[in-house]
């Protein structure tokens, strides 16, 4: 048994479907199917439209185009030739109207209209007066035009004096010798005349008497004419066109207001792909023909159950040509959308938390390739295959937006709980480089590269971290393509907020560390120390250096050792034997020459 309508229908909503959903033929959820017919009516019109049509050019007339002396004549050979040209296209229309009135074709131009002349008249153009030239606007025609530089003087100030005719100038004068003086020169400074114009105040400019050659007409005073192309000649041209316009509107007799609405929408050149039609009436009137059209056409219809409500699918013509999709995907998904959304909003309130649900309903989203399309867009909202579903009808712009956002949501809530365990790791990275630093008393040089290479090294680890968490990701979704998951979680971007509350929490870190860490302390800040815990008090006259220059005891200078030898005779303490014992025991001691109270006097530290 031949397919029917309704089965061609089916079978082109599957086509459609089929591809970007999970369903398949029997999958379908179908309530109802139904073969119907509609009867309809076309009134087509064919209107021979013949007018004269006039243009300017420049230049002469060119070959094959009638010339004519005056203007009046060319109008008058124009209006005679477009009379003939109605007169031949109305009989010529009747000739094809008795020929083919009855067939479902349409008249040409070649059909009604034959070959038809040019008419022109040439004349002198009014701008040039038939030169071809006119004068040239910057110039006034005079070919030169006035010096920027002098302004039309032909003179400009000397560079010398700057227009005074007087300066200063260095004069060198001979002194004789005389008794008592040795003679000589000298120099002297003179408010003269100036050297450079003799008084004149003015340097002559490189212009013509104040004038320089025009650059638009290069001196010659006269430019191409414009309207007339340089040629002096203008003509106008008269050509008899035609053209067929055609119109008309269908109407059918059927209760649907959809088929009604599409029907009326649908010309001849639309109907006659769709099915056959009968001409029932003929009317020619001058150069319109009008012609009335009986046709009927196969308008089965298909009904889907779908979560938003029954979906009724028209087809048209005997192969049910579908013009109308009505978003059919995204309502036949409108229960993976729906029940994602209603995960996101029960679970997973705080960060730390799996969602199971999420997952599970994710998983069962993205089980469609036009979900999936949606998802691997992400942010962009000019993405060519989200488009191109919303532009064909099979998704609406409304549940393509609810995809795009529940996927985001979704993809970040189960994204998040295993991140949390690596966002204050990472970001105690630069602190701590900044604490171990100052405890090594590392040179504040090396602050800012250590500072920088703890900020890389903290960033390469959260790279690490997105990307295994996103391996993870793919592992967990087994069911969807791995290549595809990886566009779908990088479109959505779920990482980027912990990248930022990362730095954020790094930045704090690290603020408290350069704040709390103590510096460690010089050698001169130790020995102030010890210094006041041996006098028990604060010694505020002792003017502790940023640092001693330390060299080992056995190297020390003998002028140094001296000086510890008269300390130790004045002293209940002898610094310098307990220094030696120190030495040969194997203990590295170390002397240091400064100034600790200011008052030029030598003082060593051990």
């Amino acid at each position: 048994m031949p397919p029917t309508p309704k089965d061609h229908l089916l079978r082109n909503l599957l086509r459609q479907v089929e591809p970007l959903t999970r369903y398949e033929a029997g999958d379908l959820p179908v309530r109802d199917r139904q073969d119907r017919t509609t009867n309809g009516t076309l009134v087509h019109m064919d209107r021979v439209a013949i007018e004269v049509v006039r243009s300017r050019h420049a230049g002469e007339l060119p070959r094959g185009v009638v010339r004519h002396d005056r203007e009046a004549e060319m109008e008058q050979a124009a209006a005679k030739e477009c009379s003939v040209h109605k007169a031949e296209a109305r009989e010529r229309l009747r000739t094809w109207t008795q020929a083919h009135g009855q067939a479902i074709l349409v008249p040409e131009v070649e059909d009604v209209f034959g070959e038809a002349q040019v008419h022109g008249h040439q004349h002198r153009c009014g701008t040039c007066q038939g030169h071809g030239q006119v004068s040239c606007g910057p110039c006034g025609g005079h070919g030169s035009v006035t010096c920027t530089r002098c302004h039309g003087t032909g003179r400009l100030n000397c560079h010398g004096c700057h227009g005074i005719g007087m300066r200063w100038e260095m004069v060198r004068y001979h002194v004789p010798a005389t008794p008592g003086h040795v003679g000589g020169t000298t120099i002297k400074n003179e408010y003269k005349t100036c050297s450079v114009c003799n008084g004149r105040r003015y340097d002559r400019c490189s212009c013509n008497n104040g004038h320089v050659t025009c650059t638009t007409c290069h001196g010659n005073g006269k430019v191409p004419c414009n309207p007339c192309a340089a040629t002096g000649m203008q003509h106008e041209r008269m050509e008899v066109r035609c053209k067929v316009e055609r119109g008309g509107r269908a109407t059918a007799e059927d209760p649907r207001p959809e088929v009604q609405e599409q029907v009326g929408s649908w010309r001849l050149k639309d109907l006659v792909f769709l099915t056959d039609l009968s001409v029932q009436e003929v009317d020619l009137d001058v150069l319109t023909l009008r012609r009335r059209f009986t046709f009927t056409l196969e308008t089965p219809q298909l009904v889907l159950g779908t979560p938003g409500g029954d979906l009724t699918i028209i087809g048209y013509g005997a192969e049910a040509r579908i013009t109308d999709l009505k978003g059919v995907v995204g309502r036949l998904l409108e229960g993976d959308v729906a029940g994602l959304e209603e995960a996101i909003a029960s679970e997973g309130r705080w960060p730390w938390q799996r969602c199971v649900a999420v997952e599970e309903h994710l998983d069962h989203l993205l089980a469609s390739e036009a979900h999936q399309q949606i998802a691997a867009a992400g942010f962009r909202t000019d993405d060519a295959q989200v488009k191109e579903l919303v532009e064909s009808g099979l998704v609406a712009q409304d549940h393509a937006n609810r995809v795009g956002t529940a996927v985001r949501q979704a993809v970040r809530k189960i994204a998040s709980p295993p991140l949390l365990k690596w966002v204050l790791p990472v970001a105690l990275i630069p602190a701590l480089a900044l604490a171990i630093g100052r405890v090594q008393q590392v040179s504040w040089i090396w602050t800012v590269p250590v500072l920088l290479g703890s900020i890389g090294v903290a960033w390469l680890c959260w790279w690490l971290v997105e990307r295994l968490r996103t391996r993870a990701l793919v592992k967990a979704h087994p069911a969807i393509e791995a290549k595809r998951f990886r566009q779908i979680v990088k479109g959505q971007r779920p990482f980027k907020r912990w990248r930022w509350a990362t730095l954020g929490l790094a930045v704090v870190c690290w603020a408290l560390a350069f704040k709390y860490v103590p510096k460690p302390l010089t050698a001169a800040q130790r020995y102030a120390a010890e210094t006041d815990a041996y006098l028990g008090r604060p010694n505020t006259s002792i003017r502790v250096p940023d640092r001693f220059t330390w060299v080992p005891f056995a190297e020390a200078s003998s002028e140094v050792q001296d000086a510890l030898a008269g300390i130790s005779a004045n002293t209940k303490v002898n610094v310098l034997d307990q220094a030696r014992q120190a030495v040969q025991l194997g203990c590295a001691v170390h002397v240091a020459t400064c100034d600790l109270d200011g008052d030029g006097v030598p003082g060593y530290a051990l």
